[in-house]
């Protein structure tokens, strides 16, 4: 389950992921993204602290929206207290610069 949110002003937009980051959840979280995303954005987190698993297609989701992130030149960062899940998604990212967040901060 996907569940967002976008703050008043429009600058934070915060995507939830309950169940497993996989191939199914990727156009589902990318077409999100895509439509709350406004113009005056300056932060997108995903929060993975519900994702129970995730696969191949899960982790490259994660590249693909910090990617997308920096083309908007919107700051992107991925919250997981899961251990599992934020050392995979920390593996994955390698060079590419992903803030990984241990807990989302309320004040965000």
């Amino acid at each position: 389950m996907i569940t967002s949110y976008v703050s008043p002003k429009g600058t934070l937009l915060y995507l939830s992921l309950v169940g497993t980051l996989d191939r199914e959840a990727v156009d589902d979280l990318v077409r999100e993204f895509d439509e709350r995303l406004h113009a005056d954005a300056t932060r997108c987190l995903l929060d993975l602290n519900g994702a129970e698993d995730c696969d191949a297609a899960g982790l490259s989701l994660v590249t693909k929206l910090a990617d997308r992130s920096r083309l908007r030149r919107v700051r992107f960062g991925v919250t997981a207290t899961n251990s599992p899940i934020a050392d995979k998604v920390r593996q994955q990212a390698g060079e590419l610069w992903l803030e990984v967040l241990p807990e989302l901060p309320l004040s965000a």
